[in-house]
């Protein structure tokens, strides 16, 4: 009869608000309950978040960043006329940032090098993509000869002298990048006008991890506009870029003014969709889609391609069906150029890719209640 008492006594239909989450709890999830693994082996990065429910279509989407791409092996044909890497996983070793690297060599394991060639001004230069391409599938060659970029790293002194405030020294390097007037096969344009070889800047981005994206992505637009809004209040020097004093500043992208803007370094994109994951797929390896049935690509390239002697004469022998006039000057461009190719990445694969890049879960914080690490907290 007390048992039956103490059962009685502890049922409750109605259901009980959640014990708070002690600040051990809470630091140790450090993608949120959905969103964290407790992997700790090398592979924790690549885990899916417990948020995910579709595995498969995760794993599936892991295939295609994990797989090198080739012309015409479906589903990872693409990969031309010109590319940048012929994997993703190539740039993000063990789904991390890539490694530091003596020579700019798109084939190396782990080298997650971008090129960024500018005028003085700090602007693009218009006559290559905005991620130059040193790769390239005959008869075409690269924009840039990558064989002759020189990287060379140099010691660097900061303000403090290299030296921590207990006399500890450390050592800095940076790199400075070269490319010779020889390695470029277009002219360096800048809105039209052509600039001299040599009065380029060239500057190197590297990749990052990118696991966890898919928590930054599911931040509600309006939590974040009413977080800008209050520290613009209060008055915070927000970035005139992005925030326009009540909401997100026009940035002219694809007219996309609705979205606050979270990714890449100058936080010029919205959504994943229209981020780095979405938009490498593409351009990384070309590969067209139903919404991008194009190359990435430039005006100048095509022009300066479709007038190469040498790509005329083996153009047809390695892409018959665009021998339409019969004149390969007009047929190279027109290919270069198009607006209407077949699509090579299917809408499903695409989905499962960004159900991959989304679903990526964040290793758990390791060893909170460690007092050498309570202490470094």
């Amino acid at each position: 009869m007390a048992g039956m008492l103490v059962l009685n006594g502890c049922h409750k239909d109605e259901p009980q608000p959640e014990e708070p989450l002690s600040w051990l709890e809470e630091e140790t999830y450090a993608g949120g309950k959905l969103g964290t693994t407790f992997n700790r082996s090398s592979s924790a990065y690549e885990d899916p978040a417990p948020a995910v429910t579709d595995v498969a279509a995760f794993k599936y989407g892991e295939y295609l960043f994990e797989r090198d791409f080739t012309q015409n092996t479906p589903p990872f044909n693409g990969l031309g006329p010109l590319y940048i890497r012929s994997s993703c996983i190539a740039c993000h070793p063990g789904y991390g940032h890539g490694k530091r690297m003596d020579r700019y060599a798109a084939g190396d394991w782990g080298n997650g090098y971008l090129l960024v060639v500018t005028d003085q001004n700090d602007t693009y230069i218009s006559s290559l993509t905005g991620m130059p391409q040193t790769k390239a599938v005959p008869p075409f060659k690269a924009p840039i000869d990558e064989s002759q970029i020189q990287i060379t790293w140099l010691p660097y002194t900061d303000e403090w002298g290299n030296t921590f405030p207990d006399g500890e020294t450390y050592s800095l390097i940076y790199p400075e990048v070269r490319i010779p007037a020889s390695a470029y096969y277009v002219p360096l344009e800048v809105g039209g006008n052509t600039i001299p070889y040599g009065s380029e800047i060239v500057r190197l981005e590297s990749t990052i991890g990118i696991y966890g994206t898919g928590l930054l992505d599911a931040i509600p637009d309006d939590s974040l506009r009413e977080q800008y809004r209050k520290e613009y209040a209060a008055g915070a020097n927000l970035n005139p870029a992005m925030w326009a004093g009540n909401d997100w500043a026009p940035t002219g992208l694809y007219g996309s003014t609705n979205h606050p803007k979270r990714f890449t370094y100058a936080c010029t994109r919205g959504p994943l969709q229209d981020g780095p994951g979405a938009n490498a797929i593409w351009n990384i390896t070309n590969v067209t889609r139903k919404d991008r049935r194009y190359h990435y690509m430039t005006a100048t390239y095509a022009r300066t391609a479709s007038q190469d002697p040498q790509v005329q004469a083996e153009f047809y022998n390695y892409f018959p069906e665009y021998n339409v006039t019969g004149n390969p000057e007009t047929d190279i461009y027109n290919y270069l150029t198009g607006t209407n190719l077949p699509a090579e990445m299917s809408d499903d694969d695409y989905v499962n890719l960004m159900v991959w890049h989304r679903g990526l879960a964040v290793p758990a914080a390791r060893d909170l209640d460690n007092k050498t690490i309570q202490r470094g907290r």
